[in-house]
């Protein structure tokens, strides 16, 4: 009986040593699958022994980092001061507002021009007022002088000018005898002093 027993146990056993065999077997065929990289693996070594005699040539460029930290140091100098700044504000007229001082101006000009013609007009108006007055007079001799003096001014187109040039003549007279007189004053003082 005990072998009856041990029968399946024996039997599982077995199975389980079966299926591991099976196992190595499989794993052996596909190692020896493998394909043999020794080769590779000496020439990947023969490579790293070079790369590894270029990269002591290779020289370290201090002149060049030695340049780079002294320009580090230089700008973190520059850095650390803070940039003034200067505002300078500059106040710009506009085209327009020329424009428009230009534009008072000349309107300024025109209303000065509008009065002085004003003024004028009202000497004229005030001139012929006086002129009509003397007109109502009962004063024989006035009236025919006024009337002369109108019948001249329309007969004689150039009576302006005349008028004009009398008047300047006779200021040229007075401005003569002003001279005169001032000329006669110093010598009447030089003959004082000398006395």
């Amino acid at each position: 009986m005990e072998n009856d027993i041990e029968q399946p146990f024996w039997d599982v056993v077995t199975n389980r040593v079966e299926k591991q065999d099976q196992k190595i077997n499989d794993l052996e065929q596909k190692i020896n699958a493998i394909p043999d990289n020794s080769q590779y693996l000496v020439e990947l070594k023969s490579e790293m022994a070079e790369l590894k005699s270029m990269v002591t040539q290779i020289s370290f460029p201090e002149k060049e980092v030695r340049q780079l930290a002294f320009n580090l140091h230089t700008s973190i100098g520059l850095l650390s001061q803070p940039v003034v700044n200067k505002v300078e504000h500059h106040h710009h007229f506009a085209k327009i507002i020329y424009a428009t001082a230009g534009l008072f101006i000349i309107v300024c000009l025109v209303f000065m021009a509008l009065f002085n013609a004003y003024e004028k007009l009202e000497l004229f108006k005030e001139n012929d007022t006086k002129y009509r007055f003397l007109k109502l007079q009962n004063n024989k001799p006035l009236r025919q002088l006024l009337f002369i003096t109108d019948s001249l001014f329309t007969n004689q187109s150039d009576m302006r000018k005349n008028v004009i040039s009398q008047e300047d003549s006779i200021f040229d007279r007075y401005k003569q005898l002003q001279k005169i007189e001032s000329k006669e004053k110093e010598v009447n003082k030089l003959k004082q002093k000398l006395k």
